[in-house]
């Protein structure tokens, strides 16, 4: 399915792009997303099969025309009356996330085994903005205390694992391979 998200997703990142409203496009969709998510019942109402595109199409021109831009509508209208309203989600996740590579905001999630204070995180940050091509981050971090200590960086599909949950781990694997 992700090829599906991704063709009508591309329309709107070009049209963001050739336009230069890559950033206001990148806050709207945004708060569609949320919206959509914070709104059990209307997402329903997109997933529902049983509910025709007409229906679906009239719930967006009600909902979300004047609210948001014409071309942000557009693409909802478009994915709803291709009958792809399921994958209405996706198709702005898929957006959000190559709009922000667009525009160099790099995601980065960290996991620890304890709070981080605000000295490491910025030094956590200068040192990913200096070893990589993002111009800003957004970084989501959250505690693991399975990691024992130290930390996981992930950067869309890097991994830099540092935590002591890992070196014991492959201390482990070393000691059984040496008792072979």
């Amino acid at each position: 399915m992700a090829v599906v998200e991704e063709r009508y997703a591309n329309a709107l990142l070009e049209l963001a792009v050739s336009e230069g409203k890559a950033d206001s496009y990148l806050e709207e969709v945004s708060v569609l997303l949320a919206l959509l998510k914070e709104n059990r019942e209307l997402l329903s109402l997109y997933k529902n099969p049983k509910i025709t595109p007409e229906e679906k199409l009239e719930v967006t021109e009600n909902c979300f025309k004047g609210r948001f831009s014409d071309d942000v509508v557009g693409l909802i209208t478009l994915v709803v009356s291709n009958g792809r309203s399921e994958n209405l989600c996706g198709v702005l996740e898929w957006f959000i996330d190559h709009v922000k590579e667009y525009l160099g905001i790099g995601i980065v999630y960290v996991e620890s085994a304890g709070e981080i204070d605000s000295e490491r995180k910025k030094a956590l940050e200068e040192k990913i903005l200096a070893t990589t091509d993002y111009s800003s981050l957004e970084v989501h971090y959250s505690i693991k205390k399975e990691l024992i200590g130290g930390m996981r960086v992930r950067i869309k599909d890097r991994i830099i694992d540092n935590s002591i949950r890992t070196k014991l781990d492959e201390m482990s694997k070393e000691l059984r391979q040496v008792q072979l």
